[in-house]
């Protein structure tokens, strides 16, 4: 062995590590091109049958959405309205009641006529309070609810048995001596 220095040649060495960029790179186009060309290809074959089906399922809901008034269920009631007709019922229904789209809110009307309603029971149930205090009718007089007895108290838990001992923690066998002359002695 020599101790003589090593020489590197750093222009052979930077030559090569440009070279092995430059070809990763190339692959790296042509892998991108083809990759982009096969797409491309596969985008444009599924393309026309996909729209082909969307183009004919969009059809078939213009037409049913367009189509002329008819019967879904007699029995029911149930009909089937052009959707420009619908909408225009529904801005009409809207405009003269604006609360028929509020789930729970009342109209006007609605709000008098239970106001009516309420004020009538009252009237009646004064009317009937005043008939039972002048004929003296205990009968028809509530009476206040009864609150129920207290529940008796849960008996008291039972004290824990006492830990049972532990056993005893399991003692592993010695290790055996081989015997002499068995395995060793080959």
């Amino acid at each position: 062995m020599s101790n003589e220095p090593d020489e590197v040649n750093s222009g052979a060495l930077a030559t090569m590590i440009v070279l092995v960029f430059v070809a990763t790179f190339a692959v790296a186009l042509v892998v991108t091109a083809l990759v982009r060309d096969e797409t491309n290809s596969l985008h444009a074959r599924g393309d026309a049958s996909q729209e082909r089906a969307f183009r004919q399922l969009r059809a078939e809901q213009k037409l049913l959405l367009n189509s002329a008034p008819a019967w879904v269920d007699r029995g029911a009631g149930v009909t089937s309205v052009p959707i420009e007709d619908a909408m225009k019922s529904v801005a009409e229904a809207i405009r003269s009641n604006p609360y028929a789209l509020t789930p729970g809110a009342k109209s006007e009307e609605e709000k008098k006529a239970e106001a009516e309603a309420e004020a009538k029971l009252k009237e009646d149930a004064e009317s009937d309070d005043a008939e039972d205090s002048a004929t003296g009718d205990l009968a028809k007089k509530t009476l206040a609810p009864v609150a129920p007895a207290p529940a008796a108290p849960a008996p008291a838990a039972p004290a824990p048995a006492a830990p049972a001992p532990a056993a005893p923690a399991p003692v592993a066998p010695a290790p055996v001596a081989p015997a002499h002359g068995s395995l060793g002695s080959q």
